[in-house]
């Protein structure tokens, strides 16, 4: 609104006009320099069918910018996983209650024994996939060897077990990963790089005969 205070020419001219109007205002009596914008149709992308200006239409022959950038089908691929994420997974939903029950109880004492091997097994997979067995055995993951291995002699996973045991013997010998996480450190640190390069293409054969996975159980199985 204008101020009579600080425009008086302003304030002046808009008493003349009512004046001349018979005293009535009217609607419209802006600014004198009030911008008129014109709205623009916008047009279809002729891939998505998203509507964009037609001057980008013209300059990229008729894509939205993310279909020109190649990045429309990623966007689309991102959304529909992180939709899927809001439905229900029952293993998901029953991993995630594992893995709160085991920050207030590490040692697994209220745990039954199928849960204890089912979250052993779930994750030596996790590690192993991320990181290798070398990681799983740094890190308190190694806890659980034990049970991961009586995990896949239950549900016969034997190629499966044949590699993780390999792997065991690799950096620890005979007598198995130690509990104690320091000394299993120890021993992944000071492992001869030699040794395991050795080990590691026998591992790598050996999971050519049989390291799967099923997403449905999420443990390995051995190959028919």
């Amino acid at each position: 609104m204008w101020d009579a205070e600080f425009c008086p020419l302003a304030a002046h001219s808009r008493r003349a006009l009512m004046s001349a109007l018979g005293g009535k205002r009217t609607l419209g009596c802006g600014p004198p320099f009030a911008r008129q914008t014109k709205s623009v149709e916008k047009v279809p992308c002729s891939e998505c069918g998203v509507l964009i200006l037609p001057a980008t239409a013209e300059s990229t022959g008729g894509l939205c910018m993310a279909c020109k950038q190649g990045i429309r089908k990623s966007m689309k691929a991102s959304r529909a996983y992180f939709e899927s994420l809001k439905q229900c997974d029952p293993f998901r939903e029953l991993w995630m209650s594992l893995v709160k029950k085991c920050s207030n109880d590490p040692g697994l004492s209220k745990f039954s024994i199928a849960e204890q091997r089912y979250f052993a097994v779930s994750l030596l997979e996790g590690e192993v996939y991320n990181g290798g067995f070398d990681q799983f055995f740094w890190n308190s993951s190694g806890d659980y060897y034990a049970l991961a291995v009586a995990g896949l002699e239950e549900v016969g996973a034997s190629s499966s077990l044949v590699i993780v045991k390999k792997a065991a013997e690799t950096v620890f010998g005979t007598s198995g990963p130690p509990a104690d996480q320091a000394r299993r450190s120890s021993f992944v640190k000071h492992l001869d790089l030699n040794d395991w390069t050795r080990s590691s293409a026998k591992i790598r054969m050996a999971s050519a005969s049989g390291w799967t996975r099923t997403p449905k159980t999420r443990v390995w199985w051995h190959r028919s």
